[in-house]
Formats: structure tokens, sequence, C-alpha cells
């Protein structure tokens, strides 16, 4: 059995948690292939059916209604009940256990039982948890927890798989034995964008797609566009996603009068989303750090022009004037200078969403990263190598 520790929030819109479920299910259908897989997460609902074959166990933080008051209070008590109660579960079924994977360090249970059980321990590094946590969300306690477990998981790990070349640096720091970048991966049959059908000198379609969350920094965007109105009158900017920023945002778009041209779609499909992304003249990400954002991958590979921040987890995925337009910095008035120019040079726009499909085509393939996945698997489980599991 390989047990993988991720995240799953069930509280959230049904179109996103769709969107989650697909995700993971693409994410770790591989590990089938291995062995029976076992999703845990901090969720009281049982979502294995929406799967395909992989197991969920929803370590509950909610069954009473006095815990489920409680918890929603107090983060850290459902955090250290959600610890507790997935050790219990590795505890009962610990003899069909033979690998254990964690999606980023925020709990200590893996690394526990499998310190205890001396089992393969593999972490799944998406992003810098500790530093959100800590420096953006501003929870300093947590985020010092979060640095210290950290420290103790990379150390004991078989392998981190790191996403992108700065978290591959950022576990060296830390202490990690062994690192592999893996980044996200999407299916080389998304259908392109028709670049011919680009809005006129009057117009422009823009998009962002994404948590509504400070670390993102949608206001920026929206302050941007209002500077970029004036060229564009017609200009329209959608923004697909939601979040705790979202009452923040609609408040900043009626006091600048946008109303009528930023519309906040909420969560969307995996469809919707491709297909909102082929019908824009551009996708814009003002991020003040990311990890290797799978809405990045595919917007590369549909062919959609980028206008980003030069920050860590961008930066490796999009080479200024190539892959892309980044912005060095992020004020509202950078970000409409940049835009401005993508939107105003159809051919430079048209250059670099070609340069960036092409690149996405030969970093992000599917074959490609599971591959790499399945070569650090059979060196560390006997087991598996000797069953001489393929991946296809």
């Amino acid at each position: 059995m390989i047990v993988i520790f991720g995240s799953l929030d069930s509280s959230l819109e049904q179109a996103k948690l769709q969107g989650n479920f697909r995700a993971i299910a693409e994410d770790y259908k591989l590990f089938e292939s291995f062995d029976n897989v076992v999703f845990i997460t901090q969720d009281s609902k049982d979502f294995s059916d929406e799967f395909g074959g992989i197991k969920h166990v929803p370590c509950a933080h909610s069954r009473f209604k006095v815990t489920k008051i409680l918890f929603s209070k107090v983060s850290f008590l459902r955090w250290m009940n959600f610890s507790l109660e997935s050790f219990l579960w590795l505890l009962r079924n610990r003899r069909e256990i033979r690998v254990v994977i964690s999606e980023n360090v925020d709990s200590p249970t893996p690394f526990i039982f499998s310190s205890l059980f001396k089992l393969p321990y593999y972490i799944r590094y998406n992003y810098d948890v500790a530093t959100q946590v800590k420096s953006i969300n501003k929870h300093f306690f947590e985020g010092v927890l979060l640095v210290f477990l950290e420290k103790l998981a990379f150390k004991r790990a078989s392998s981190v798989w790191v996403m992108a070349p700065n978290l591959k640096e950022k576990a060296k720091i830390v202490g990690a034995k062994k690192i592999k970048l893996i980044p996200n991966w999407i299916s080389l049959s998304e259908k392109p964008r028709n670049s011919s059908q680009t809005s006129d000198d009057h117009s422009a379609r823009i998009l962002f797609v994404g948590r509504l969350h400070p670390v993102k920094r949608p206001h920026l965007l929206v302050e941007a566009f209002s500077l970029l109105r004036k060229d564009y009158p017609q200009a329209n900017l959608n923004i697909v996603g939601d979040g705790v920023e979202r009452s923040r945002l609609e408040r900043l778009v009626e006091k600048l009068g946008l109303s009528d041209s930023i519309k906040f779609l909420g969560f969307q499909s995996h469809e919707n989303v491709l297909d909102i992304m082929r019908k824009s003249d551009l996708i814009v990400l003002p991020s003040v750090m990311e990890g290797n954002p799978r809405v990045l991958v595919e917007a590369m590979m549909i062919g959609l022009p980028v206008v980003a921040t030069n920050v860590p987890g961008i930066k490796d995925m999009v080479q200024h004037a190539r892959t892309g337009h980044l912005v060095e910095q992020a004020t509202p008035k950078d970000l409409y200078t940049a835009i401005s120019y993508v939107l105003s040079n159809k051919k430079y726009a048209l250059e670099i969403a070609e340069n960036a499909r092409k690149f996405a085509i030969q970093e992000f393939s599917q074959e490609q990263v599971l591959n790499k996945i399945r070569e650090d698997l059979l060196l560390t489980v006997p087991m598996y190598r000797k069953n001489n599991v393929s991946c296809d």
C-alpha cells in the first residue's frame, strides 16, 4: 500500500472540488501500477468514488457538533486532531503500508510513522508552505513550527520531489539528502488557442486564474486594469477563482468604477477554465511567490501569452521576452505597462506564446514527469523492482 498525505477541502464549491478530484486522480494514477493507493486528508467525507481506484481516507475533524465548532475557530486544534487521527489509522494498517508520501510538510504524522517503521518516505514539495504561513499569512507560531517540521522531515526523506528549481535550493538549505526535480504535468492533448481570434486594438480580454489570496496579489491586477482602461476602453478582466480576498476585491472594483468590465467568475470546472483561456488575449499572474503553478503550465500549453512577476516559481518557468513577459517591480503601473506592451505588439505576443507552448510540451509532458517518479520508487522499494512494474 502507498499512503499519500494531501490536501482536499470539502467545504469548497462543487466546481473547485471537482477540479481537485481531477488533479488528484491524474497526479497519483501512476502509483496504482505499483500498489494500492490511499489518499489521507483533513476532511469528514469520503470521496473515494471520485478518484477512480484511489481510496480516500478522511481523517475527520468535525464528526461532533461541539468539536466542529471548536475546531472551526482554532486551526491549531484542528491540525492536532488530524495528526492524531491519521497516525492511529496508519498504526491500524501498518502491516500493509510500504511507502509514505507527503504533499509538502504540514503534519508530523508521515515523518513520525515512517521513522518508527523504517519505511520509504517521500516529500512532494509543491511550494514553500512555511514561508507563506509565517510571513504572508502572519501566523508566526504555526510558521515556526512548520520550519521545525521541515528540517526534521527533509533529513529523513528518502527523496524530496521539488516542483521548481528555487524549491531545490530551499530543500538543500533545510537539509534534504536527495532532491529530484519533478514539476507539474498536464496532458499533451490540450487544444491550442486560435491566435487569429485575438481582440482588436480597442478591446482586450485579460484573465486571472487562481486563489484570491494575498500571495497571489490580485488587487495589483485590478489597479493595473483601471489604468489600462484608458487605452482600451472596451477591455474586460475575468477573475476565475475564489478566496479570502474576494470581498476586498469586489469593494475595490466598485470604488474604481469597473463593475461593468471586471467579472468574478468564481470556481470553474477544468474544461471551463481551458475554454476561457482560449478566448482570452493574455493571462496575468502578479504573485509574490509560487511553486510550480499548474495554471501557468496549462496557459503555456494552450499558447496563451503570459504576463507575470519575476518571482521564485514563475521565473523558473518563464524566460522573459522568450516564453512570457516578466515584471520586475510588482506595482500597478509596471503591470499596466507590461500588459499594454504585450497587447499592442501582436507579433511579440504570438512569438512568446508559441515558444511557451514548445517549452511546455518539452518540460511538462506526462510521460517525462511520471517516469522520473517511477525511477525513484524502483530504487527504494525492492518489491516493485522484482515485479518489474510498468507505468503504462
